[in-house]
């Protein structure tokens, strides 16, 4: 599975070398570039040794592991410096939301820097999405989000990367306030825990049609 980043992600330095951001993993590749962070969907087609060599070609920080189905070998997983567990209809929305962190397009987008130190301080992201003009977000958090961390009961959310997707014309920062008190009001969250979050006018046009008005999250929950 491929993705198109946004063109603000990918340059080049000093010396006409390629660098990305994002990358995803495809088998029988020869990447030519280096990347900051390398995604690759687990699936039965892929081997420890090939996800190595191609680690080894692009010289990534951060290789990230999407988890789609429960049952996972752990030689495979053990190569991940992270592992996102998202449903298998929402991959493309992962690479989404990390898209929008750090393009250029975005109202507020994150430091390249700022997403490496949260990726390296939680091993685990879960991935969950909500509409407010469809399930509320605390409905989100107890029907989805807690019944993952209930098969995980050592694990303690550390803190979220959010991307949110509202208009322009209506949104305020009150918006934000009542996502974050939202999660802290769960109990999974704790105020003084690292919370990151990208803002993104642009492409609330390509959910809501004319007249409508909503607000989409994309939030990674970490945790060790």
């Amino acid at each position: 599975m491929g993705f198109n980043f946004h063109q603000s992600t990918i340059f080049k330095d000093a010396l006409d070398r390629e660098f990305r951001f994002f990358d995803v993993y495809q088998a029988q590749s020869q990447p030519s570039y280096q990347a900051l962070i390398t995604f690759f969907v687990i699936d039965n087609q892929i081997t420890s040794q090939a996800i190595s060599i191609y680690r080894q070609q692009v010289n990534c920080k951060q290789l990230i592991a999407i988890q789609v189905d429960e049952q996972v070998g752990k030689e495979i997983l053990a190569l991940a410096d992270n592992v996102i567990y998202c449903r298998d209809n929402q991959v493309e929305n992962v690479f989404k939301a990390f898209d929008m962190m750090l393009a250029d397009y975005g109202f507020i987008y994150l430091n390249a820097m700022d997403v490496e130190y949260f990726l390296q301080k939680n091993r685990y992201l879960i991935f969950v999405e909500y509409c407010q003009t469809g399930q509320d977000i605390a409905d989100l958090i107890d029907n989805n989000l807690k019944k993952v961390l209930s098969k995980k009961p050592n694990c303690k959310v550390n803190g979220v990367l959010i991307v949110e997707i509202a208009q322009s014309e209506v949104y305020g920062f009150e918006n934000h306030g009542q996502v974050i008190q939202g999660i802290v009001d769960s109990g999974l969250l704790k105020e003084n825990n690292d919370i990151f979050t990208a803002i993104n006018f642009q492409e609330a046009e390509n959910i809501w049609e004319d007249g409508e008005i909503g607000h989409y999250l994309k939030v990674f929950f970490g945790f060790n």
